[in-house]
């Protein structure tokens, strides 16, 4: 029997169809007699591809549903072997949790189950044994290295729990937890349990000093030196509570001490407790105990005590005490030797004040002299300038302002032009030396580092040396000295310097201490500040013991100290009275006049300057 076949897809035709019944390709048999051949029978091998291709697409079919299947398996293994996991280690965590709350109890025997069971769970991998290896350690091995565990998770989590007190400032609960840690031989992160219970010792000790308990302070402040002995805020707490309970343990026994003890004290810090109350309770007090027996002295406690606190008792007691020293001199000068008058008014020193004002119409500042015996201005010194320093023979030196002449100038006398001595805009606060050959002054314009420098003029040769850092010095008097405001290794307040050995110590403690003024016999320097009281004021402390004596204490501003060639009287301006003047200050009665005033209106009076004419 005749058979054909598809020229298309090769299908076994039936017949003569007019479509293939396999692909569906159309067959025109009118144009295909031609090429359609007679096929006979088909070869085995063509029978053979045929099944082969029949079988082959049932098996890729039921292959990749086999695949199919054991992806599905494992996926759903692994999900199964992760969930497991997962369990375990919540349950770890939990058994963790659990043994170490055990532990911090104290309760060993529950801490140890529950470490156990946590290891049953997940057990550490161990290496196959040999034949001539245990595969666990020994059993006293294992209980040494549970030990360690137990410690140091112990450890760590004290750390972390003293950490939170900390962080919430429950020092109390801080201290207790890291004292505990400290008292243990752990060797694990002491250094860091220092510190937090140091952190911890002194704040601690500053809520107990806030709180007036000042032995608790006490006790605190010293077990946190010993953690830190250089600290130096602590120190500073060591030596403020020092000098309080040395105040307290004198007063009623030894007023001296006890003055002694608060001045230093105030001087050191006077936001201490009440440190201003306790001086003049002292001074109060120290006057009362001689007001009979010594009456003049109890007139200087009175008048000490008085210029820190206005208390109408104290001023009663400074008159009837003041009327006994009258008395008392009176009987020891019955020979008709001239009688101090204590009582009266202070007479006015003599001589010229050179000063600063500023001409409202010019705005600018003008430097002139006031004639202290005619009570009226004098010789205008010069225009467009400021800070004015009278030397030796009576030349002034002032920083000039004026935008040709920037720098310091020398003015020899009237009528005469003034000498450019620096031409640089910054050098400021000229102070003439003792001898007159040189001029220290502050600059920041001739500093790369910019800030204000010390530097010396040496007016035979003009050379400038620069002495460091500081500002508004002075000149002792006898020449080898530099008072100046600064900072040294974050320590500021201030300094003193030593021209011959180069050597310089801290005077004061407080940053706000400036314009130093060393007085003629070199006993004592004046200075301004405003970081010892509520406003700017006055104070004179001993040059070599650092003490405090004599301070003037108002709400309103009173600054740039300038001593009188006799070294009893301190000028300075002020606004005590609702407008800018000079008064001076006696220190044999703490009398405070005014002079005269300034004109303007001084919109920088720190940077106005004062000094008195030598004799």
């Amino acid at each position: 029997m005749a058979s054909y076949s598809c020229s298309i897809c090769g299908a076994r035709l039936k017949g003569a169809p007019n479509r293939c019944h396999v692909c569906g390709s159309e067959i025109d048999w009118d144009k295909a007699i031609g090429r359609v051949s007679y096929t006979g029978r088909i070869r085995r091998g063509q029978r053979r591809r045929r099944r082969w291709r029949a079988r082959l697409i049932p098996a890729i079919l039921l292959f990749t549903l086999l695949a199919l299947l054991v992806f599905v398996g494992q996926w759903g293994l692994r999900q199964s072997m992760e969930q497991r996991q997962t369990t375990i280690d919540e349950t770890i965590v939990q058994r963790l949790r659990f043994g170490i709350k055990d532990l911090m109890e104290g309760d060993i025997t529950s801490a140890r189950g529950e470490f156990s069971r946590m290891t049953m769970l997940e057990p550490p991998s161990i290496p196959d044994p040999t034949p001539f290896e245990s595969p666990l350690p020994e059993r006293e091995e294992t209980a040494e290295l549970d030990n360690a565990a137990l410690r140091a998770a112990a450890i760590e989590k004290a750390l972390m729990a003293a950490q939170m007190e900390l962080d919430a400032n429950n020092w109390s609960a801080a201290m207790a937890q890291l004292r505990a840690l400290s008292q243990e031989d752990t060797g694990v992160q002491a250094g860091l349990v220092d510190q937090m219970l140091f952190t911890a010792l002194y704040n601690q000790a500053l809520t107990l000093e806030a709180a007036a308990d000042i032995a608790g302070a006490e006790q605190l402040v010293e077990e946190a030196l010993h953690l830190r002995p250089g600290n130096v805020n602590a120190t500073r707490l060591k030596q403020s509570i020092d000098l309080y309970v040395s105040g307290k343990a004198h007063m009623e026994g030894d007023w001296a001490a006890a003055i002694n003890a608060f001045t230093d004290l105030f001087a050191h810090d006077p936001d201490f407790q009440d440190t201003p109350e306790q001086l003049f309770l002292a001074y109060a007090g120290y006057g009362d105990s001689v007001r009979y027996s010594d009456p003049c002295l109890a007139v200087e406690r009175y008048q000490l005590a008085l210029q820190l606190h206005q208390h109408p008792q104290v001023q009663a007691k400074l008159a009837d005490a003041r009327l006994r020293c009258e008395d008392t001199l009176i009987v020891e000068n019955s020979n008709d030797l001239p009688v101090p008058q204590t009582g009266g008014p202070t007479p006015f020193p003599q001589g010229r004040i050179a000063y600063t004002y500023f001409e409202d119409t010019r705005t600018h500042h003008t430097t002139r002299f006031w004639d202290i015996a005619a009570g009226m201005p004098s010789v205008e010194i010069a225009q467009e300038s400021l800070q004015p320093d009278v030397g030796p023979e009576g030349h002034v030196i002032v920083r000039s302002t004026n935008a040709e002449n920037y720098g310091i100038t020398l003015h020899e006398g009237p009528g005469l032009a003034p000498v450019r001595l620096t031409d640089q805009a910054g050098d400021s606060l000229p102070r003439w030396s003792p001898e007159g050959k040189r001029i220290l002054f502050s600059s920041i314009s001739r500093t790369t580092d910019r800030k204000s420098h010390l530097f010396i003029l040496d007016l035979s040769t003009g050379l400038v040396v620069d002495l460091g850092e500081g500002q508004g010095g002075d000149w002792s008097p006898e020449g080898r000295r530099i008072v100046y405001q600064g900072c040294h290794s974050e320590a500021c307040g201030l300094w003193i310097y030593d021209l011959e050995n180069r050597q310089r110590w801290q005077l004061t403690t407080t940053a706000g201490d400036s314009v130093p003024c060393w007085s003629p016999d070199g006993r004592y320097i004046a200075f301004m500040s405003n970081g010892r009281s509520p406003s700017w004021d006055i104070f004179v402390i001993h040059a070599e013991t650092g003490t405090i004596p004599f301070f003037a204490l108002e709400s309103t501003v009173d600054g740039l100290p300038a001593w009188s060639p006799d070294g009893e009287t301190i000028a300075f301006l002020s606004n005590r009275e609702n407008d800018w003047a000079i008064y001076v200050w006696s220190l044999e009665d703490l009398s405070v006049s005014r002079l005269f005033p300034v004109e303007g209106l001084l919109p920088a009076w720190q940077e106005a300057g004062l000094a008195w004419e030598p004799r």
